[in-house]
């Protein structure tokens, strides 16, 4: 007894020192602004820590040596197993940055090519969604693993279990009760689904999306599914541990189902076209598409609606329904590549070789034009006024669109000056004829 006693004292001195080592560690970080200091909750744990060797010691000289002996067994185990998850998140920590690191310089090397996203992946957004899922993984894990180690000491648990609120039927006809126990378990279940439904996508980007071979908006429509898919079978998990069965009400989910289409069809036809854009992909996270005459990028995908960005950055909220049932450009499907038609009438008279030459010379000196397919100029039609060329061009992304066509306009006007080509603009001859003479016509 003497040897545990002294020994529980040289444990708390232990944890004593490194508690003060991990305090001035945090508080050092935080003042170079490389992590936050130490929350509230945290240094209530390590204190309650310290306070556990001195109160096991303090036991056993009162002589309950025998408790003492499996709390302190049970304490060990439990510093050893936040120990371990503490030095498992780290090690994860430190591969999620590295994979961020990595994920920023194939970013940037994206953004350089031509045809890249503009509207690029949150890099801070997904490393937060993964954080959170470690966080809320390690307390899971300490508080099933710490139940099963101090379960055998902590008779109140068991209490849980005597008090009843409905039965509930199993499948082979037996009767159970919901009890508080299945409550609690129920609203820890529900818990988890929404932490994961809600930070899923950023470990599937950073897991597994990230190493297949799929643009965004795959990578986006696969993280959207699992994102449902968990969330439904959470829901499910929920209610069948608290006794609702599909069995108990799949009538009164028909009938509902029955009035719902009937009062609520639309939010119903945008749910279904919701699903199908997921399944044909006609739309994707990061395409130019054009919609009731606005130009603008798919930044978000829900069940629902679909909203899109235009070039003001104003947000659009386009029902699902109208991807379907409605004609919709869409700009990058298959190829992001475009075509630009830069129209000038020359006046007539003018050299009509000399203007071909300029203009295709104009396209070649654009940096934003492609060399393939090579630019062409077109003779169109003799106008009223005017000899009618057209410049086609291709560039690589919608997104230069009108950067293009004002260089190009600029361009075409300072050639067109220089080599003297008149940019001609709307005639007309008007003939005068005399008056009559309305006296001899009286004669």
């Amino acid at each position: 007894r003497i040897a545990f006693i002294a020994s529980m004292l040289i444990f708390a001195i232990g944890l004593r020192q490194t508690n003060v080592l991990i305090r001035k560690y945090c508080n050092s970080c935080s003042e170079d602004q490389t992590q936050q200091g130490l929350g509230f909750w945290t240094r209530f744990s390590l204190s309650a820590l310290n306070l556990g060797p001195v109160a096991l010691a303090l036991l056993s000289a009162a002589g309950y040596h025998f408790t003492a002996i499996q709390l302190s067994w049970r304490l060990y185990w439990t510093l050893a197993i936040i120990s371990g998850i503490a030095l498992l998140m780290s090690f994860v920590s430190r591969m999620l940055l590295i994979t961020q690191f990595r994920m920023k310089l194939q970013q940037s090397h994206d953004l350089m090519l031509a045809g890249a996203d503009e509207s690029s992946l949150d890099i801070s957004e997904i490393t937060a969604q993964v954080n959170r899922l470690l966080r809320v993984f390690a307390f899971v894990t300490v508080v099933i693993i710490g139940w099963q180690l101090w379960a055998g000491v902590l008779p109140a648990i068991s209490y849980l279990d005597s008090v009843h609120f409905w039965p509930r039927f199993e499948t082979d006809g037996t009767q159970k009760w919901v009890t508080l126990r299945d409550l609690l378990l129920s609203v820890g279940i529900l818990t988890i689904t929404l932490v994961l439904s809600r930070n899923l996508p950023g470990i599937l980007e950073i897991v597994l999306l990230d190493r297949l071979p799929l643009d965004r908006g795959g990578r986006y429509a696969i993280s959207f599914v699992c994102r449902y898919v968990v969330a439904i079978t959470g829901i499910m998990l929920t209610f069948r541990w608290l006794g609702f069965s599909w069995s108990g009400v799949q009538w009164l989910a028909a009938g509902l189902t029955v009035g719902l289409g009937f009062g609520l069809q639309e939010i119903f036809a945008n749910l279904i076209s919701g699903l199908i854009i997921l399944i044909e992909r006609p739309v994707r996270v990061g395409d130019f598409v054009t919609v009731n005459g606005v130009d603008g990028h798919v930044v978000q995908m829900q069940l629902r609606a679909t909203t899109i960005k235009d070039l003001d950055h104003r947000e659009l909220i386009v029902p699902n329904k109208k991807f379907i049932t409605e004609d919709v450009m869409n700009w990058t499907l298959s190829d992001r590549s475009t075509r630009v038609i830069v129209r000038v009438g020359i006046a007539y008279g003018s050299d009509t070789s000399l203007a071909q030459k300029v203009l295709v010379d104009v396209a070649r000196k654009n940096p934003l034009v492609k060399n393939i397919p090579r630019p062409e100029v077109v003779f169109s039609s003799f106008g009223e006024s005017t000899l009618d060329f057209e410049l086609r061009v291709m560039i690589a992304t919608r997104e230069v669109y009108y950067q293009v066509v004002h260089e190009l306009n600029m361009a075409v006007d300072a050639s067109f000056r220089e080599e003297g080509i008149e940019i001609a603009f709307p005639q007309q001859d008007i003939h005068v004829r005399a008056p009559m003479n309305f006296e001899s016509k009286a004669a």
